[in-house]
């Protein structure tokens, strides 16, 4: 994960508005935060300031203007926050983060539903 974590920041520095280098990015850094837990021994122990991080990167993922039409940069950026909210849910346990996720789930299913069955008619 370090050796992708870096790649990805060096794809950023070549090309500051490449919208897959922060998607991966931030998986990356969704993967390093969550995992916080297998070293403490409390799954539910998270790195909170990485989140953070990671919510801005999605951001910036959006906002970038590199975005190759194959590379799904929106079903990509919501399947991260719902995961994202997952994550929140474990510590606040608060319905609407399940709802969050919910809906973004949804959303990726819907629009990648519709990606399959327009490639199986071409």
């Amino acid at each position: 994960m370090v050796q992708a974590e870096k790649y990805y920041t060096q794809a950023l520095e070549i090309n500051p508005e490449y919208s897959r280098a922060y998607i991966g990015l931030a998986s990356v850094i969704h993967y390093r935060a969550t995992n916080l837990g297998q070293r403490t021994g409390n799954l539910t122990d998270f790195d909170w300031p990485a989140l953070e991080e990671e919510k801005n990167i999605l951001k910036m993922a959006l906002k970038a203007t590199d975005k190759p039409p194959s590379a799904d940069i929106v079903e990509k950026v919501s399947f991260i926050q719902a995961q994202l909210e997952l994550a929140i849910y474990t510590q606040d346990f608060l319905v609407e983060h399940i709802d969050k996720a919910k809906d973004s789930y949804q959303y990726v299913i819907a629009h990648m539903e519709k990606k399959v069955i327009i490639d199986c008619r071409n």
